[in-house]
C-alpha cells in the first residue's frame, strides 16, 4: 500500500529483475534459478562468474544448468514414465553443442517407442526456454539402452502382497546395473526443432 503524503522512494525491484518476470511469468522460482540469472546478468556487464565459461549463450552447459534442465525434464514427464513403465532418461550432458541423452528401457517393455517421445518432453520442460537451448544446441545424441530392472513403478497398496514389493523394489535397485546399448542417433539441430 503507497502512503502518498511520504516522500517518493526507489522501487523494491529493479528494471532487470522486472525483465526476468516479464519474460518468465509462470515460474516457481528457486535459490539456483536466482544464482543463474545473476551470473547470466553478471556475463551480460562483462563480470567473470568463475564458472566454466563467461558467456551465457556458451554451446556448453555448466554442470548446474545441466541438472537444472535434467530436473525440468523429469519433471515435465519423466518421472511419470518411471512409475508407471519403468523407462528412465536423463540430460547426460552438453559440449561444443552436443546434447547427449540417454534413456533406458526395461527388457520387459514390449510397447513400441519414439525417439520424439523424448525429444517432445524436453523441448516443452521449463528450463528448455530459459536456458535458451534452441540457441546453444547444435546436434542432439540420443543413446537407448536396454535393462533387465525397471526404473519405478506404481500401484495400489491393496494390490499387492509383500513378496511382489519386495520383487519390485529388488529389481529397481539393480536398475541401471545391467545395461545393454539398443542404438543411439543424432538428431541436428533442425530435425530436434522440428519435432
Amino acid at each position: 500500500m503507497w502512503d502518498h503524503g511520504s516522500k517518493a522512494t526507489s522501487p523494491v525491484f529493479s528494471a532487470s529483475d522486472l525483465d526476468v518476470r516479464i519474460t518468465q511469468p509462470n515460474r516457481n522460482r528457486t535459490s539456483n534459478d536466482t544464482d543463474l540469472m545473476k551470473q547470466s546478468k553478471n556475463n551480460h556487464n562483462g563480470e567473470s562468474s568463475g564458472n566454466q565459461t563467461n558467456d551465457p549463450l556458451s554451446s556448453t552447459l555448466s554442470e548446474r544448468e545441466r541438472k537444472t534442465l535434467h530436473s525440468s525434464y523429469v519433471q515435465a514427464g519423466i518421472k511419470w514414465m518411471g512409475m508407471l513403465h519403468g523407462i528412465s532418461s536423463a540430460v547426460a550432458e552438453m559440449k561444443n553443442g552436443l546434447l547427449v541423452v540417454t534413456v533406458t528401457l526395461p527388457e520387459s517393455y514390449s510397447k513400441p517407442v519414439k525417439d520424439e517421445m523424448f525429444i517432445r518432453i524436453l523441448k516443452n520442460c521449463r528450463e528448455w526456454n530459459c536456458l535458451e537451448m534452441e540457441r546453444r544446441m547444435r546436434r542432439l545424441y540420443l543413446i537407448v539402452y536396454s535393462d533387465k530392472g525397471k526404473a519405478g513403478f506404481m500401484v495400489r497398496s491393496d494390490e499387492m502382497d509383500n513378496e511382489e514389493f519386495v520383487q519390485r523394489a529388488r529389481e529397481i535397485r539393480e536398475f541401471g546395473k545391467t545395461r545393454k546399448l539398443l542404438y543411439d542417433r543424432i538428431y541436428e539441430r533442425e530435425e530436434v526443432m522440428g519435432m
